[in-house]
């Protein structure tokens, strides 16, 4: 596409409502512009998102992991709209969702059906430009690029949101010997990351730890945020009906009392244990023996083992 025409487009997009995509959002976003979410070309629909959460495929049968939406405010975009661009936290407008479907967003939380004010929009999206926004650009290359530098031979794929250690970094050699393959290592960026927090921080540790791993070794970050939770989760787990929710504090029914429970009697009633004439109370502190006689019998006690040592060598 020429400078001009790209011009023209965004000029014409310019009376389209926009969303400012926060971190998951734009992540999803880059991963179905570029290839690695495919068969997706849009944010999914209700039957996709339902037939994922129950059977972890698409409305298609195609086997699907997670629910990809794309969900914001109800009023930030007019109901009769039919379009939004959707741009970059810089603002740069990266491409275009045709709205082909809206929906309430429910509280899965709550008793009854609640409405949590969002909106799920679901359609195609039209790519404006290759997404810029975050560090290291360079390594984030699309899935014809990463096959295309593996070449045909196996692959052993790891993805991590944590930096590598020194077992992980053996069992990976060891793996990727036995198979004979490559490695490709997924730093996961999307989120806060595990033990070193900033996504930047975890490339910068996974390239450091290349250095032990095969020659030949790519790292590709990969923009997955983690699984959401909550009244939009991605995936839920399915609900159970042989669940029994337990009581509360204010319906719960105290146990009744037994009739055949004996009360333990009481302290006054306890009958005293009867002292034992055999117990000889040690000798307080002005009625120790004599040094002379502790040390006579250190010195017979020695020499019993001195005897029994002599005993057992010569047996």
């Amino acid at each position: 596409m020429t400078a001009e025409a790209q011009a023209d487009r965004v000029a014409a997009q310019a009376s389209i409502p926009s969303w400012t995509l926060d971190g998951r959002q734009l992540g999803d976003l880059e991963l179905i512009l570029s290839g690695a979410f495919a068969p997706l070309r849009g944010f999914m629909t209700a039957a996709d998102v339902e037939s994922v959460e129950m059977a972890r495929t698409l409305a298609d049968g195609t086997p699907w992991p997670i629910a990809v939406t794309l969900e914001l405010p109800a009023d930030a975009i007019a109901a009769d709209a039919s379009q939004l661009v959707l741009a970059d936290p810089e603002g740069t407008p990266l491409a275009v969702l045709t709205i082909t479907e809206r929906s309430a967003v429910l509280d899965r939380g709550a008793i009854q059906s609640e409405t949590t004010g969002l909106i799920r929009l679901a359609g195609p999206v039209t790519a404006n430009r290759v997404p810029e926004h975050g560090s290291f650009r360079r390594l984030m290359i699309s899935p014809e690029q990463a096959r295309a530098q593996l070449g045909d031979g196996p692959v052993l794929g790891f993805a991590t949101r944590a930096p590598l250690g020194g077992r992980q970094i053996g069992q990976l050699r060891h793996l990727a010997e036995q198979l004979r393959a490559r490695l490709l290592v997924l730093p996961l960026v999307a989120g806060t990351a595990e033990v070193v927090r900033q996504p930047e921080a975890l490339i910068r540790a996974v390239l450091a730890a290349t250095a032990s791993l095969p020659q030949g070794t790519l790292v590709v970050p990969v923009p997955l945020a983690p699984e959401r939770t909550g009244p939009t989760g991605r995936v839920p787990e399915p609900a159970r009906v042989d669940r029994v929710p337990e009581p509360g504090r204010a319906d719960r029914v105290p146990e009744p009392a037994r009739a055949d429970r004996v009360p333990e009697p009481a302290r006054a009633d306890r009958v005293p244990e009867p002292a034992r004439a055999d117990r000889v109370p040690g000798p307080g502190p002005l009625c120790r023996e004599p040094r002379t006689l502790t040390s006579a019998r250190r010195a017979s006690s020695l020499r019993r083992r001195s005897w029994l040592l002599l005993t057992v060598r010569h047996t």
